[in-house]
């Protein structure tokens, strides 16, 4: 074995090998991840595997045959923040999700098994709703660990160490389930748990308090430009534009005279809210792009 753990060159004897010859399930620094998680034993905490505290939810539904036009609640990949746990849902009818669907319900965790590097892990905080099919959607044994506290160690480098290395060299990561269900989990007893979401909790209020004011103070640099050069435009300004230039807000159709048409036959294209942009561009004798642009 090399000396540094970070050369991509290793040997392992047959005997070292598991049952599985892969680079990055035999690696130094994997195994020595697994050596450092052992001690969490020496500090009373249990050491077990993911299925050990969680069943694995299989409620698979084909919403565009089984309930077309039915109005629900959708959670795809998108929707997921990445390492916050946080997540938002479209409203969708059945006829509009093409593909299989996971049955998610409140109370379960569901964590992306597609680039799990991207860390995207949620609690279903909704009744009921459906989510991509590249979900693992589990349900927590809360005899053994509190749903929050399994939210957040999934969402931790101790769950990103493993799955790095797991999915070494593919270009396409995906976990599957066996590997999902071996993931190693550090189980403190459920009132340290609680202790720990506790101290975290203080923590995560200010984090939401500093992205609210993050948000607010990039709203006001965006204005920031348009203030100093002038070309503010109050929404009563913009409004006038809109009805001088008839485009009543739910109006469905219009008319353009045929001397007026240039090359292009499109009907956004000739929409009336373009010709009051065009009075806003000629007030302010703005350009198109393409003329600053080589």
């Amino acid at each position: 074995m090399m000396n540094a753990l970070s050369y991509p060159v290793y040997k392992r004897f047959p005997s070292e090998v598991a049952d599985r010859i892969s680079y990055g399930e035999n690696h130094p620094e994997r195994q020595a991840l697994f050596s450092k998680l052992e001690t969490a034993k020496r500090e009373g905490f249990d050491l077990t595997h993911l299925d050990c505290v969680m069943q694995l939810v299989e409620d698979d539904v084909n919403p565009s045959k089984e309930c077309p036009e039915l109005s629900t609640r959708y959670l795809g990949l998108e929707g997921i923040q990445p390492n916050t746990g946080k997540a938002t849902y479209e409203l969708l009818l059945g006829k509009d999700i093409r593909s299989t669907s996971k049955r998610l319900r409140r109370g379960n965790i569901v964590f992306s098994g597609l680039r799990p590097y991207l860390n995207k892990c949620h609690l279903i905080d909704v009744q009921e709703s459906l989510g991509s099919s590249e979900l693992f959607v589990m349900l927590p044994d809360e005899d053994k660990v509190v749903p929050d506290f399994l939210l957040r160690y999934l969402l931790s480098d101790m769950v990103l160490e493993q799955t790095k290395w797991i999915l070494t060299g593919s270009s396409y990561p995906r976990l599957d389930d066996n590997d999902f269900k071996r993931l190693v989990v550090v189980l403190p007893k459920k009132e340290i748990q609680l202790s720990i979401l506790h101290q975290l909790k203080p923590l995560e209020d200010e984090i939401a308090h500093k992205g609210k004011e993050a948000i607010s103070l990039a709203e006001q640099g965006q204005g920031m430009m348009v203030q100093e050069m002038g070309l503010s435009i109050s929404a009563e300004d913009m409004k006038s534009y809109f009805f001088k230039a008839g485009a009543e807000l739910h109006t469905l159709w219009f008319s353009v005279p045929a001397v007026e048409l240039t090359d292009r036959l499109h009907y956004l294209f000739f929409h009336p809210r373009l010709h009051a942009l065009k009075q806003i561009q000629d007030q302010f004798a703005a350009t198109s792009l393409g003329v600053i642009c080589c």
